[in-house]
């Protein structure tokens, strides 16, 4: 569905019904898989967020995944193409 709307960049985001936002073994795992997709797709995963009890975990400030599986180039490399075709930014449909 990302690449069918045109995604440049996401967040993915999900619930533990627990109410514990303390990432999993599977949830590492998950946002390794997902990190490493999105830098195959050209499409970067800004961060994995664990939801519960009216909280929240962002795998992003708490783990190192995100510096290990680097995706801050291909969104650098993406903005500066947005903002090249808009002209300030923003994509307009």
């Amino acid at each position: 569905m990302l690449i069918r709307r045109g995604a440049t960049r996401v967040i993915v985001a999900h619930n533990h019904p627990s109410g514990s936002v303390e990432p999993s073994v599977e949830d590492i795992a998950l946002t390794r898989q997902l990190l490493q997709s999105g830098q195959i797709l050209g499409i970067p995963v800004l961060d994995h967020l664990i939801l519960g009890s009216g909280n929240f975990s962002s795998l992003r400030q708490n783990s190192s995944l995100c510096t290990e599986l680097s995706q801050e180039e291909a969104a650098h490399d993406e903005s500066t193409e947005l903002s090249r075709q808009s002209g300030d930014g923003y994509l307009r449909a």
